[in-house]
Protein backbone atom coordinates (compact mmCIF):
# COMPACT_ATOMS: atom_id res chain seq x y z
CA UNK A 1 0.00 0.00 0.00
CA UNK A 2 1.71 3.21 -1.22
CA UNK A 3 0.71 6.69 -0.06
CA UNK A 4 1.86 10.15 -1.04
CA UNK A 5 3.68 12.18 1.60
CA UNK A 6 0.63 14.43 2.12
CA UNK A 7 -1.65 11.41 2.51
CA UNK A 8 0.81 9.81 4.88
CA UNK A 9 1.03 12.88 7.11
CA UNK A 10 -2.76 13.32 7.08
CA UNK A 11 -3.28 9.67 8.00
CA UNK A 12 -0.86 10.05 10.90
CA UNK A 13 -2.70 13.17 12.06
CA UNK A 14 -6.06 11.39 11.97
CA UNK A 15 -4.56 8.47 13.88
CA UNK A 16 -3.12 10.72 16.54
CA UNK A 17 -5.78 13.43 16.85
CA UNK A 18 -8.13 11.80 19.45
CA UNK A 19 -5.20 10.91 21.66
CA UNK A 20 -2.26 13.22 21.01
CA UNK A 21 -2.54 16.98 21.48
CA UNK A 22 0.09 19.23 19.97
CA UNK A 23 1.73 19.93 23.31
CA UNK A 24 2.55 17.69 26.26
CA UNK A 25 1.39 20.19 28.86
CA UNK A 26 -2.32 19.85 28.06
CA UNK A 27 -2.73 16.21 28.99
CA UNK A 28 -2.11 13.79 31.80
CA UNK A 29 -0.02 10.71 31.03
CA UNK A 30 0.20 7.82 33.47
CA UNK A 31 2.55 4.88 33.19
CA UNK A 32 1.51 1.28 33.85
CA UNK A 33 2.63 1.38 37.49
CA UNK A 34 0.89 4.73 38.05
CA UNK A 35 -2.36 3.42 36.59
CA UNK A 36 -2.28 0.39 38.84
CA UNK A 37 -1.59 2.68 41.78
CA UNK A 38 -4.57 4.85 40.79
CA UNK A 39 -6.86 1.81 40.51
CA UNK A 40 -5.79 0.32 43.83
CA UNK A 41 -5.87 3.66 45.70
CA UNK A 42 -9.42 4.51 44.59
CA UNK A 43 -10.62 0.94 45.16
CA UNK A 44 -9.24 0.84 48.69
CA UNK A 45 -10.62 4.29 49.46
CA UNK A 46 -14.11 3.26 48.35
CA UNK A 47 -13.99 -0.01 50.30
CA UNK A 48 -12.89 1.81 53.45
CA UNK A 49 -15.52 4.53 52.87
CA UNK A 50 -18.24 1.88 52.60
CA UNK A 51 -17.00 0.30 55.84
CA UNK A 52 -16.99 3.61 57.71
CA UNK A 53 -20.41 4.64 56.35
CA UNK A 54 -22.02 1.63 58.06
CA UNK A 55 -19.81 1.37 61.16
CA UNK A 56 -19.70 5.03 62.25
CA UNK A 57 -23.47 5.36 62.84
CA UNK A 58 -23.29 2.24 65.01
CA UNK A 59 -20.52 3.85 67.08
CA UNK A 60 -22.51 7.07 67.49
CA UNK A 61 -25.67 5.24 68.57
CA UNK A 62 -23.90 3.57 71.45
CA UNK A 63 -20.45 2.29 72.27
CA UNK A 64 -19.85 -0.70 74.53
CA UNK A 65 -19.09 0.49 78.04
CA UNK A 66 -15.87 -1.44 78.05
CA UNK A 67 -14.39 0.71 75.29
CA UNK A 68 -13.63 4.40 75.35
CA UNK A 69 -13.81 6.54 72.23
CA UNK A 70 -10.08 6.35 71.45
CA UNK A 71 -9.88 2.56 71.91
CA UNK A 72 -12.95 2.05 69.78
CA UNK A 73 -11.52 4.18 66.97
CA UNK A 74 -8.38 2.07 67.10
CA UNK A 75 -10.46 -1.09 66.80
CA UNK A 76 -12.27 0.37 63.79
CA UNK A 77 -8.94 1.25 62.19
CA UNK A 78 -7.54 -2.25 62.76
CA UNK A 79 -10.61 -3.90 61.28
CA UNK A 80 -10.50 -1.49 58.37
CA UNK A 81 -6.86 -2.41 57.65
CA UNK A 82 -7.75 -6.11 57.78
CA UNK A 83 -10.58 -5.48 55.37
CA UNK A 84 -8.38 -3.56 52.92
CA UNK A 85 -5.68 -6.24 53.10
CA UNK A 86 -8.22 -8.95 52.24
CA UNK A 87 -9.52 -6.85 49.34
CA UNK A 88 -6.07 -6.07 47.95
CA UNK A 89 -4.77 -9.66 48.18
CA UNK A 90 -7.96 -11.10 46.69
CA UNK A 91 -8.06 -8.47 43.96
CA UNK A 92 -4.48 -9.12 42.86
CA UNK A 93 -4.93 -12.90 42.93
CA UNK A 94 -8.07 -12.67 40.76
CA UNK A 95 -6.51 -10.21 38.27
CA UNK A 96 -8.58 -7.18 39.27
CA UNK A 97 -5.56 -4.91 38.82
CA UNK A 98 -4.56 -6.14 35.40
CA UNK A 99 -4.88 -3.03 33.23
CA UNK A 100 -6.36 -4.88 30.27
CA UNK A 101 -9.01 -6.38 32.55
CA UNK A 102 -9.72 -2.96 34.03
CA UNK A 103 -10.32 -1.63 30.51
CA UNK A 104 -13.06 -4.22 29.92
CA UNK A 105 -16.34 -3.15 31.52
CA UNK A 106 -17.88 -6.63 31.82
CA UNK A 107 -14.75 -8.39 33.07
CA UNK A 108 -13.98 -5.61 35.51
CA UNK A 109 -17.51 -5.70 36.97
CA UNK A 110 -17.40 -9.50 37.22
CA UNK A 111 -14.13 -9.41 39.15
CA UNK A 112 -15.36 -6.61 41.43
CA UNK A 113 -18.36 -8.76 42.36
CA UNK A 114 -16.16 -11.83 42.85
CA UNK A 115 -13.69 -9.96 45.05
CA UNK A 116 -16.53 -8.44 47.05
CA UNK A 117 -17.96 -11.93 47.60
CA UNK A 118 -14.67 -12.98 49.22
CA UNK A 119 -14.77 -9.82 51.33
CA UNK A 120 -18.34 -10.66 52.39
CA UNK A 121 -17.33 -14.13 53.56
CA UNK A 122 -14.32 -12.67 55.40
CA UNK A 123 -16.48 -10.10 57.19
CA UNK A 124 -19.03 -12.71 58.22
CA UNK A 125 -16.22 -14.82 59.64
CA UNK A 126 -14.81 -11.83 61.52
CA UNK A 127 -18.09 -10.92 63.21
CA UNK A 128 -18.50 -14.53 64.32
CA UNK A 129 -15.03 -14.60 65.86
CA UNK A 130 -14.97 -11.08 67.35
CA UNK A 131 -18.03 -9.09 68.42
CA UNK A 132 -16.26 -5.86 69.38
CA UNK A 133 -17.86 -3.79 66.59
CA UNK A 134 -21.33 -5.18 67.33
CA UNK A 135 -21.97 -5.79 63.64
CA UNK A 136 -24.61 -8.24 62.40
CA UNK A 137 -25.09 -9.90 59.04
CA UNK A 138 -27.35 -7.05 57.86
CA UNK A 139 -24.55 -4.55 58.51
CA UNK A 140 -22.09 -6.75 56.61
CA UNK A 141 -24.44 -7.02 53.63
CA UNK A 142 -24.90 -3.23 53.72
CA UNK A 143 -21.14 -2.65 53.68
CA UNK A 144 -20.65 -5.00 50.72
CA UNK A 145 -23.69 -3.69 48.81
CA UNK A 146 -22.58 -0.06 49.17
CA UNK A 147 -19.01 -0.98 48.29
CA UNK A 148 -20.14 -2.88 45.19
CA UNK A 149 -22.19 0.07 43.94
CA UNK A 150 -19.35 2.56 44.49
CA UNK A 151 -16.69 0.29 42.99
CA UNK A 152 -18.70 -0.61 39.89
CA UNK A 153 -19.40 3.08 39.32
CA UNK A 154 -15.70 3.90 39.63
CA UNK A 155 -14.67 1.02 37.38
CA UNK A 156 -17.14 2.17 34.73
CA UNK A 157 -15.56 5.64 34.82
CA UNK A 158 -12.09 4.13 34.52
CA UNK A 159 -12.95 1.72 31.69
CA UNK A 160 -15.00 4.17 29.63
CA UNK A 161 -13.32 7.50 30.28
CA UNK A 162 -9.76 6.86 31.43
CA UNK A 163 -8.52 3.58 29.93
CA UNK A 164 -9.90 4.20 26.44
CA UNK A 165 -9.80 7.96 26.08
CA UNK A 166 -7.84 9.76 28.70
CA UNK A 167 -4.36 8.45 29.35
CA UNK A 168 -2.56 6.79 26.43
CA UNK A 169 1.20 6.92 26.02
CA UNK A 170 2.08 7.96 22.46
CA UNK A 171 5.20 6.55 20.81
CA UNK A 172 7.24 6.97 17.64
CA UNK A 173 9.00 3.75 16.66
CA UNK A 174 12.43 3.96 15.02
CA UNK A 175 12.79 0.85 12.90
CA UNK A 176 10.02 -0.75 10.85
CA UNK A 177 11.67 -4.16 10.59
CA UNK A 178 10.82 -7.36 12.45
CA UNK A 179 11.23 -5.84 15.92
CA UNK A 180 9.15 -2.78 15.06
CA UNK A 181 6.45 -4.89 13.41
CA UNK A 182 6.16 -7.17 16.45
CA UNK A 183 6.07 -4.16 18.76
CA UNK A 184 3.19 -2.71 16.71
CA UNK A 185 1.35 -6.04 16.80
CA UNK A 186 1.83 -6.24 20.55
CA UNK A 187 0.52 -2.75 21.23
CA UNK A 188 -2.40 -3.34 18.87
CA UNK A 189 -3.32 -6.63 20.57
CA UNK A 190 -2.19 -8.77 17.66
CA UNK A 191 -1.76 -12.51 17.43
CA UNK A 192 1.79 -12.52 18.80
CA UNK A 193 0.67 -12.46 22.41
CA UNK A 194 0.01 -16.18 22.80
CA UNK A 195 -2.42 -17.24 25.52
CA UNK A 196 -1.73 -14.21 27.66
CA UNK A 197 -4.81 -12.27 28.65
CA UNK A 198 -3.60 -9.28 26.60
CA UNK A 199 -4.53 -11.35 23.55
CA UNK A 200 -8.29 -10.98 23.82
CA UNK A 201 -8.56 -7.88 25.98
CA UNK A 202 -7.57 -5.01 23.76
CA UNK A 203 -8.66 -1.41 24.01
CA UNK A 204 -10.67 0.25 21.25
CA UNK A 205 -9.05 1.78 18.17
CA UNK A 206 -6.50 -1.05 17.89
CA UNK A 207 -4.43 -0.01 20.91
CA UNK A 208 -3.59 -2.18 23.86
CA UNK A 209 -4.24 -0.38 27.12
CA UNK A 210 -2.08 2.69 27.48
CA UNK A 211 -0.15 3.01 24.21
CA UNK A 212 -0.71 4.51 20.79
CA UNK A 213 1.82 4.37 17.94
CA UNK A 214 2.03 7.60 15.95
CA UNK A 215 4.16 6.08 13.20
CA UNK A 216 7.44 4.48 12.15
CA UNK A 217 10.77 6.02 11.24
CA UNK A 218 12.85 3.95 8.80
CA UNK A 219 15.58 4.69 6.24
CA UNK A 220 14.70 1.75 3.98
CA UNK A 221 13.61 3.32 0.62
CA UNK A 222 11.17 0.45 0.01
CA UNK A 223 9.28 1.27 3.20
CA UNK A 224 8.89 4.98 2.52
CA UNK A 225 5.35 6.14 1.71
CA UNK A 226 3.90 2.83 2.96
CA UNK A 227 2.46 1.19 6.05
CA UNK A 228 3.93 -1.57 8.23
CA UNK A 229 1.60 -3.60 10.46
CA UNK A 230 -1.09 -1.02 9.69
CA UNK A 231 1.08 1.91 10.88
CA UNK A 232 2.38 4.64 8.57
CA UNK A 233 6.10 5.09 7.94
CA UNK A 234 6.42 8.84 8.49
CA UNK A 235 9.92 9.31 7.11
CA UNK A 236 13.60 8.59 7.55
CA UNK A 237 15.94 9.26 10.46
CA UNK A 238 16.82 12.71 9.07
CA UNK A 239 13.19 13.72 9.67
CA UNK A 240 12.94 12.30 13.21
CA UNK A 241 13.54 15.58 15.06
CA UNK A 242 10.97 17.37 12.93
CA UNK A 243 8.41 14.59 13.46
CA UNK A 244 8.80 14.40 17.25
CA UNK A 245 8.58 18.19 17.50
CA UNK A 246 5.35 18.07 15.49
CA UNK A 247 3.60 15.20 17.33
CA UNK A 248 5.17 15.49 20.79
CA UNK A 249 5.33 11.73 21.58
CA UNK A 250 5.83 10.52 25.13
CA UNK A 251 8.50 8.07 24.01
CA UNK A 252 10.79 7.41 21.08
CA UNK A 253 11.26 3.65 20.86
CA UNK A 254 14.34 2.19 19.18
CA UNK A 255 13.24 -1.09 17.55
CA UNK A 256 16.55 -2.32 16.14
CA UNK A 257 17.75 -5.74 17.30
CA UNK A 258 21.43 -5.17 16.64
CA UNK A 259 22.15 -1.80 18.24
CA UNK A 260 25.82 -2.11 17.21
CA UNK A 261 24.71 -1.49 13.61
CA UNK A 262 23.22 1.95 14.35
CA UNK A 263 24.63 4.49 11.92
CA UNK A 264 26.26 7.69 13.29
CA UNK A 265 23.56 9.83 11.67
CA UNK A 266 20.75 7.98 13.48
CA UNK A 267 22.71 8.05 16.72
CA UNK A 268 23.08 11.82 16.46
CA UNK A 269 19.37 12.47 15.92
CA UNK A 270 18.48 10.14 18.80
CA UNK A 271 20.80 12.09 21.08
CA UNK A 272 19.26 15.34 19.80
CA UNK A 273 15.76 14.00 20.58
CA UNK A 274 16.92 13.21 24.10
CA UNK A 275 18.41 16.69 24.46
CA UNK A 276 15.00 18.13 23.51
CA UNK A 277 13.44 16.30 26.45
CA UNK A 278 11.90 13.31 24.66
CA UNK A 279 12.20 10.00 26.46
CA UNK A 280 14.18 7.30 24.66
CA UNK A 281 13.67 3.60 25.23
CA UNK A 282 14.26 0.35 23.35
CA UNK A 283 11.85 -2.23 22.03
CA UNK A 284 12.94 -4.87 24.62
CA UNK A 285 12.46 -2.39 27.48
CA UNK A 286 8.97 -1.43 26.34
CA UNK A 287 8.15 -5.08 25.64
CA UNK A 288 9.16 -5.96 29.21
CA UNK A 289 6.98 -3.17 30.60
CA UNK A 290 3.87 -4.21 28.68
CA UNK A 291 4.21 -8.00 28.54
CA UNK A 292 6.23 -8.66 31.72
CA UNK A 293 8.54 -11.01 29.82
CA UNK A 294 11.89 -10.89 27.98
CA UNK A 295 11.70 -10.75 24.14
CA UNK A 296 14.46 -13.28 23.50
CA UNK A 297 14.12 -13.01 19.72
CA UNK A 298 14.79 -9.26 19.77
CA UNK A 299 17.79 -8.85 22.04
CA UNK A 300 20.37 -10.48 19.79
CA UNK A 301 23.39 -11.62 21.81
CA UNK A 302 22.87 -9.02 24.54
CA UNK A 303 22.99 -11.36 27.52
CA UNK A 304 22.64 -8.41 29.89
CA UNK A 305 19.14 -7.76 28.52
CA UNK A 306 18.10 -11.31 29.39
CA UNK A 307 19.88 -11.98 32.68
CA UNK A 308 20.86 -10.19 35.84
CA UNK A 309 24.28 -10.91 37.29
CA UNK A 310 23.63 -9.15 40.59
CA UNK A 311 25.15 -10.90 43.60
CA UNK A 312 24.88 -8.12 46.17
CA UNK A 313 24.55 -8.58 49.91
CA UNK A 314 20.83 -7.92 49.64
CA UNK A 315 20.41 -10.72 47.08
CA UNK A 316 22.33 -13.12 49.33
CA UNK A 317 20.06 -12.19 52.22
CA UNK A 318 17.08 -12.73 49.93
CA UNK A 319 18.39 -16.20 49.00
CA UNK A 320 18.85 -17.07 52.69
CA UNK A 321 15.33 -15.95 53.56
CA UNK A 322 13.95 -17.87 50.57
CA UNK A 323 15.58 -21.09 51.71
CA UNK A 324 14.35 -20.60 55.26
CA UNK A 325 10.82 -20.02 53.97
CA UNK A 326 11.11 -23.05 51.68
CA UNK A 327 11.97 -25.26 54.67
CA UNK A 328 9.09 -23.92 56.77
CA UNK A 329 6.52 -24.16 53.98
CA UNK A 330 7.87 -27.49 52.73
CA UNK A 331 7.58 -29.00 56.20
CA UNK A 332 4.09 -27.58 56.69
CA UNK A 333 3.05 -28.80 53.22
CA UNK A 334 4.24 -32.35 53.90
CA UNK A 335 2.33 -32.43 57.20
CA UNK A 336 -0.79 -31.00 55.55
CA UNK A 337 -0.60 -33.64 52.81
CA UNK A 338 -0.64 -36.63 55.21
CA UNK A 339 -4.43 -36.76 55.85
CA UNK A 340 -5.06 -36.42 52.10
CA UNK A 341 -3.06 -39.52 51.18
CA UNK A 342 -5.64 -42.21 52.07
CA UNK A 343 -8.47 -40.27 50.42
CA UNK A 344 -6.64 -39.80 47.12
CA UNK A 345 -5.35 -43.39 47.24
CA UNK A 346 -8.87 -44.84 47.68
CA UNK A 347 -10.38 -42.70 44.90
CA UNK A 348 -7.49 -43.56 42.60
CA UNK A 349 -7.93 -47.28 43.31
CA UNK A 350 -11.59 -47.04 42.31
CA UNK A 351 -11.24 -45.03 39.10
CA UNK A 352 -7.65 -45.65 37.98
CA UNK A 353 -5.84 -48.49 39.76
CA UNK A 354 -2.13 -48.00 40.08
CA UNK A 355 0.50 -46.36 42.30
CA UNK A 356 -0.42 -43.25 44.27
CA UNK A 357 2.78 -41.35 43.44
CA UNK A 358 4.50 -40.71 40.14
CA UNK A 359 8.26 -40.18 39.95
CA UNK A 360 9.85 -38.50 36.96
CA UNK A 361 13.36 -37.24 36.27
CA UNK A 362 13.61 -33.47 35.89
CA UNK A 363 16.45 -30.99 35.44
CA UNK A 364 17.18 -28.77 38.43
CA UNK A 365 19.49 -25.89 39.27
CA UNK A 366 22.83 -25.93 37.41
CA UNK A 367 21.46 -28.71 35.18
CA UNK A 368 21.53 -31.36 37.95
CA UNK A 369 18.85 -34.07 37.55
CA UNK A 370 16.46 -35.03 40.36
CA UNK A 371 13.32 -37.11 40.81
CA UNK A 372 10.19 -34.98 41.04
CA UNK A 373 7.26 -36.41 43.05
CA UNK A 374 3.63 -35.93 42.01
CA UNK A 375 0.28 -37.57 42.62
CA UNK A 376 -0.33 -39.78 39.60
CA UNK A 377 -2.85 -38.12 37.28
CA UNK A 378 -2.46 -40.30 34.17
CA UNK A 379 -3.02 -43.95 33.38
CA UNK A 380 -0.22 -46.33 34.26
CA UNK A 381 2.57 -46.43 31.60
CA UNK A 382 1.06 -43.43 29.82
CA UNK A 383 4.21 -42.99 27.69
CA UNK A 384 5.05 -46.64 27.15
CA UNK A 385 4.39 -46.50 23.41
CA UNK A 386 4.45 -42.76 22.68
CA UNK A 387 7.65 -41.87 24.51
CA UNK A 388 8.15 -38.45 26.09
CA UNK A 389 5.46 -36.09 24.80
CA UNK A 390 3.84 -32.90 26.08
CA UNK A 391 0.48 -33.10 27.83
CA UNK A 392 -2.33 -31.63 25.74
CA UNK A 393 -5.67 -30.09 26.56
CA UNK A 394 -8.24 -32.88 27.17
CA UNK A 395 -5.39 -35.41 27.06
CA UNK A 396 -6.98 -38.90 26.93
CA UNK A 397 -4.20 -40.26 29.15
CA UNK A 398 -5.42 -38.18 32.09
CA UNK A 399 -7.72 -40.09 34.47
CA UNK A 400 -10.99 -38.57 35.79
CA UNK A 401 -9.40 -38.16 39.22
CA UNK A 402 -6.24 -36.83 37.62
CA UNK A 403 -8.20 -34.14 35.79
CA UNK A 404 -9.50 -32.80 39.11
CA UNK A 405 -6.05 -33.04 40.68
CA UNK A 406 -4.55 -31.07 37.79
CA UNK A 407 -7.27 -28.40 37.71
CA UNK A 408 -6.79 -27.71 41.42
CA UNK A 409 -3.00 -28.27 41.22
CA UNK A 410 -3.34 -30.86 44.01
CA UNK A 411 -1.20 -33.23 41.95
CA UNK A 412 1.74 -30.93 42.72
CA UNK A 413 1.46 -31.24 46.53
CA UNK A 414 4.04 -34.07 46.91
CA UNK A 415 6.63 -31.65 45.56
CA UNK A 416 6.75 -30.14 49.04
CA UNK A 417 9.09 -33.06 49.68
CA UNK A 418 11.35 -31.89 46.85
CA UNK A 419 11.24 -28.39 48.33
CA UNK A 420 12.13 -29.67 51.80
CA UNK A 421 15.10 -31.57 50.33
CA UNK A 422 16.34 -28.40 48.61
CA UNK A 423 15.86 -29.71 45.05
CA UNK A 424 13.10 -27.17 44.40
CA UNK A 425 11.83 -23.86 45.77
CA UNK A 426 8.32 -22.55 46.29
CA UNK A 427 8.78 -20.11 43.40
CA UNK A 428 10.84 -20.56 40.26
CA UNK A 429 10.70 -21.89 36.69
CA UNK A 430 8.96 -25.25 36.42
CA UNK A 431 11.51 -28.09 36.06
CA UNK A 432 11.59 -29.72 32.64
CA UNK A 433 12.49 -33.26 31.63
CA UNK A 434 16.09 -33.80 30.41
CA UNK A 435 14.86 -35.04 27.02
CA UNK A 436 13.02 -31.77 26.38
CA UNK A 437 15.83 -29.67 27.86
CA UNK A 438 18.26 -30.93 25.23
CA UNK A 439 15.69 -30.54 22.46
CA UNK A 440 14.65 -27.04 23.47
CA UNK A 441 18.19 -25.80 24.13
CA UNK A 442 19.00 -26.37 20.48
CA UNK A 443 15.98 -24.39 19.25
CA UNK A 444 15.45 -21.61 21.80
CA UNK A 445 18.17 -19.07 22.71
CA UNK A 446 18.94 -18.61 26.41
CA UNK A 447 16.91 -21.72 27.35
CA UNK A 448 19.48 -23.17 29.75
CA UNK A 449 19.60 -19.83 31.58
CA UNK A 450 16.46 -20.93 33.46
CA UNK A 451 18.67 -23.42 35.32
CA UNK A 452 20.51 -20.56 37.05
CA UNK A 453 17.90 -20.71 39.83
CA UNK A 454 16.10 -23.55 41.56
CA UNK A 455 12.96 -24.80 39.83
CA UNK A 456 9.73 -23.95 41.63
CA UNK A 457 6.36 -25.35 42.60
CA UNK A 458 4.85 -22.27 40.96
CA UNK A 459 6.34 -19.48 38.91
CA UNK A 460 5.81 -16.34 36.86
CA UNK A 461 5.31 -18.33 33.66
CA UNK A 462 2.74 -20.60 35.32
CA UNK A 463 0.50 -17.76 36.48
CA UNK A 464 0.89 -15.71 33.28
CA UNK A 465 0.62 -18.43 30.65
CA UNK A 466 -1.12 -21.75 30.13
CA UNK A 467 0.44 -25.18 29.74
CA UNK A 468 2.95 -25.69 26.94
CA UNK A 469 2.32 -28.15 24.15
CA UNK A 470 4.85 -26.97 21.54
CA UNK A 471 8.26 -25.36 21.10
CA UNK A 472 6.57 -22.02 20.38
CA UNK A 473 4.63 -22.13 23.66
CA UNK A 474 7.79 -23.11 25.55
CA UNK A 475 9.64 -20.13 24.03
CA UNK A 476 6.95 -17.79 25.36
CA UNK A 477 7.11 -19.35 28.82
CA UNK A 478 10.89 -18.99 28.77
CA UNK A 479 10.41 -15.25 28.26
CA UNK A 480 8.41 -15.15 31.48
CA UNK A 481 10.96 -17.33 33.30
CA UNK A 482 13.81 -15.04 32.26
CA UNK A 483 11.79 -12.02 33.38
CA UNK A 484 11.41 -13.61 36.81
CA UNK A 485 15.10 -14.51 37.02
CA UNK A 486 16.07 -10.97 36.05
CA UNK A 487 13.76 -9.25 38.54
CA UNK A 488 13.27 -11.87 41.26
CA UNK A 489 12.59 -10.43 44.66
CA UNK A 490 9.94 -10.00 47.32
CA UNK A 491 7.57 -7.96 45.13
CA UNK A 492 7.32 -10.39 42.22
CA UNK A 493 7.29 -13.38 44.60
CA UNK A 494 4.25 -11.92 46.34
CA UNK A 495 2.52 -11.36 43.00
CA UNK A 496 3.15 -14.97 42.01
CA UNK A 497 1.77 -16.34 45.27
CA UNK A 498 -1.38 -14.23 45.01
CA UNK A 499 -1.92 -15.20 41.37
CA UNK A 500 -1.32 -18.86 42.21
CA UNK A 501 -4.13 -18.69 44.76
CA UNK A 502 -6.36 -17.32 42.00
CA UNK A 503 -5.35 -20.20 39.69
CA UNK A 504 -6.15 -22.81 42.35
CA UNK A 505 -9.47 -21.24 43.36
CA UNK A 506 -10.48 -20.73 39.73
CA UNK A 507 -9.67 -24.36 38.72
CA UNK A 508 -7.41 -23.01 35.97
CA UNK A 509 -4.91 -25.86 36.01
CA UNK A 510 -4.73 -28.43 33.25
Amino acid sequence: MNLSRAQRINAAQELATPFIPKTTTSRLNLRFSERKLLLSFVDLSLVFLSFLAIVLPIIQIGQPALFGAIQYQEVVLIYGIILLTVWLCTGFSMGLYNLTVAASVLKSIRLVIGTMAVLLVSLLAIIQIERVLALNWVDVLSICALGTILLISWRLVYAICIAKWGLPQSVVVVGAGESGSELASMLRGGGLLGHNEHHDLRAEYGSIVGYKIIGFIDDDPQKQDSTVAGISVLGGSSELVQIVNKYQPDQVVLAITNTDSIQPGLLNVLVECRSLGFELTTMPELYETVMQRIPINHIGTNIGAALSNSRSGISRLYEFCRRLLDILIGLQGCIMMIPMLPVIWIINRIYAPGPLFYLQERTGKSGKPFQIVKFRSMIVDAEKFSGAVWAEEDDPRITPVGKFLRQTRLDELPQFWNILKGEMSIIGPRPERPHFVELLSEQIPFYKARHSVKPGLTGWAQVQYSYTSSVEDTAVKLQYDLFYIKYQGLVIDTKILLKTIGVVIGFKGR
